[in-house]
């Protein structure tokens, strides 16, 4: 693929170390509950006008702050691909596409549906990242 690909978004993710005596420090445990994840999204498909690309982008940006799960990561890969997948899911009604529905800064573990033993948030608060 080429570094710049106007009809293509890139997803990323790494859960970090698996295997081995680093998994013993609280750096690689706070990792594993807050995986790296990224997904660059060409403006070309962000919108079908400057005004909705601009708001798509904005909506994205203001989301790459909050908690965000693989289910809305999945909701927004297939509003990418057009919605409609055939012989694929739909996503959950609880999962947001991250380039049109803001994340509210409130949301906790229990609303994203994150089990309690893989929460990233400290004291039950929403993590910010």
């Amino acid at each position: 693929m080429a570094l710049h690909t106007p009809d293509r978004a890139v997803w990323q993710g790494d859960h970090g170390i698996q295997d081995g005596p680093l998994t013993l420090e609280s750096s690689t445990q706070i990792e594993h509950n807050s995986p790296y994840a990224l997904l660059a999204v060409p403006r070309a498909l962000l919108g079908r006008t400057p005004a909705r690309a601009s708001a798509a982008e904005a909506t994205l940006l203001a989301n790459s702050e909050r908690l965000i799960t693989h289910f809305d990561l999945y909701a927004t890969l297939r509003a990418l691909m057009g919605g409609d997948v055939v012989g694929t899911p739909p996503p959950p009604r609880w999962s947001r596409d991250l380039l049109a529905t803001p994340i509210e800064l409130t949301r906790d573990c229990a609303t994203a549906r994150v089990p309690a033993q893989f929460c990233p948030c400290d004291d039950a608060e929403p993590r910010h990242v």
